[in-house]
């Protein structure tokens, strides 16, 4: 669904990306919320007060393109399933509207506390000698032992807290793909909230107004999930029911 470029430009003042260099939060935590478009839509106007919104060359949404890494046996997908901390996440992401590109390695540690780091990266699909010293450190893992196993493919609308280190994510339009199947996922929005420190959040306060309750979910085990079967995912059962309501729905939110 084409999101309403009403809602995107009446009443909501931009900010640039080198504006909002200085709410990079790469050391933060991380609340996610589940909730359709049409939820979105409904109370998307009530954030223009607080938030103002990431515009890159005239666009308000932007294109990611992250290709995840993980060893032969999906071993960093099993610690999540297990709910293994520390755990972390290897991907490329390009970003459509810069043409930037960059190797990530995002990593969850055993206080909760989500820590992302990057360096440049040329190369679309092969790990960069920048990006194996970057993996090495974080994670101890050596590049070598990963292959590129998941592409998930994304729109996202940035809102940047007006008067406190806060960034709002807006996720939506999502597609995985591997070498052997491709699935779009309808309807569905994930919305996350980063901060340095947990803070009340406008963006909250709203959502909870309106009887959206937070829901996590990992787009990389998601992605894995609905194109690999035969994979293990008792862990995730609850999740991926509530998020099937919503994408076809059946339900008003994940409560």
């Amino acid at each position: 669904m084409e999101f309403p470029s009403s809602l995107l430009y009446t009443g909501f003042e931009s900010i640039s990306l080198n504006e909002m260099d200085g709410v990079k939060l790469m050391d933060r935590s991380d609340t996610k919320f589940l909730l359709s478009e049409e939820q979105l839509f409904g109370i998307f106007s009530d954030f223009k007060t607080d938030y103002r919104i990431l515009e890159i060359e005239g666009q308000r949404i932007s294109r990611y393109e992250s290709l995840y890494f993980d060893t032969a046996d999906l071993s960093l997908y099993h610690q999540h399933r297990r709910g293994r901390l520390p755990r972390c996440k290897v991907r490329i992401r390009h970003y459509a509207e810069t043409g930037q590109r960059f190797l990530e390695v995002k990593v969850k540690s055993n206080k909760g506390r989500t820590i992302k780091d990057r360096v440049r990266q040329d190369e679309e699909n092969l790990i960069s000698e920048a990006g194996a010293v970057l993996i090495k450190k974080l994670s101890g893992l050596d590049a070598g032992e990963l292959i590129s196993c998941l592409r998930v493919d994304y729109s996202r609308i940035t809102l940047v807290n007006r008067s406190m280190p806060e960034r709002i994510t807006l996720d939506l339009n999502l597609t995985f793909s591997d070498n052997d199947g491709r699935q779009e996922i309808p309807r569905l929005v994930i919305a996350e909230v980063k901060q340095e420190r947990s803070r009340k959040s406008p963006f909250v306060q709203i959502l909870h107004e309106n009887q959206i309750r937070e829901g996590t979910v990992s787009k990389y085990c998601w992605g894995l999930i609905s194109l690999r079967s035969d994979l293990p995912h008792h862990h995730f059962k609850t999740k991926i029911r509530a998020l099937h309501k919503i994408c076809h729905g059946t339900a008003a939110n994940t409560a």
